[in-house]
């Protein structure tokens, strides 16, 4: 929906600017490029993620940070030659 007034306002602002048709084209592709991108993140953050679908959830961290064992590091007693 929010192509049509947008491309309008595009269209007059690049005729006011008089450009010619290869760069109107080229801008209101980049328009359109960033709208779709816009629309579907928002769609991508407020209807998949978080979700529970079926036997799996959609998230983008785990809620609970897993644990990784720490190594023991090596003291420089037991780096001594021989």
């Amino acid at each position: 929906m929010a192509f049509v007034p947008l491309g309008w306002v595009i269209g007059f602002l690049l005729a006011w600017i008089n450009v010619g048709p290869g760069f109107s084209v080229f801008v209101q592709s980049l328009v359109a490029i960033a709208i779709d991108g816009a629309v579907g993140m928002y769609v991508i953050y407020t209807y998949v993620l978080e979700e529970d679908i079926s036997d799996f959830r959609v998230v983008l961290l785990p809620r609970i940070a897993p644990t990784i064992p720490v190594a023991a590091s090596a003291s420089p007693a037991s780096l001594t030659n021989g």
